[in-house]
């Protein structure tokens, strides 16, 4: 590959390509599907942290049914409630732990960032 070429390249990965892509941050919540996907996980790992031997009896069924009905019903057949306002605090409370885990790592490195705790619930 010829230098001109190489130089060409980079030149165009330093393109700030967000600010020609309007959909990223002026359609309201371009992300849904994806930041469902990581609650609804971590709602069913909760789910698994509470309770690990139920969660895998059912876990291999719930898997091979995954495509075959919406998140709700799916969900429902296995005891969870998508509507219940728990389920959903379940998800962000492993979240929680996730910044307290950080926050514990880089206290020894002296930063001293907000704590999760100071974060309103």
């Amino acid at each position: 590959m010829s230098t001109t070429r190489n130089v060409r390249f980079i030149s165009f990965h330093k393109t700030p390509v967000y600010a020609v892509k309007g959909h990223y941050y002026n359609s309201g919540f371009y992300n849904y599907p994806y930041t469902f996907g990581l609650l609804f996980g971590l709602g069913l790992y909760a789910r698994f942290q509470a309770s690990p031997d139920e969660f895998r009896a059912d876990y291999d069924d719930f898997l091979s049914s995954t495509g075959m009905y919406d998140a709700h019903t799916l969900a429902s057949r296995f005891g969870i409630d998508t509507h219940s306002v728990e389920f959903w605090r379940s998800s962000l409370e492993v979240i929680r732990g996730q910044i307290k885990e950080f926050e514990g790592l880089v206290r020894p490195l002296g930063s001293t960032p907000a704590t999760c705790d100071s974060l309103q619930a």
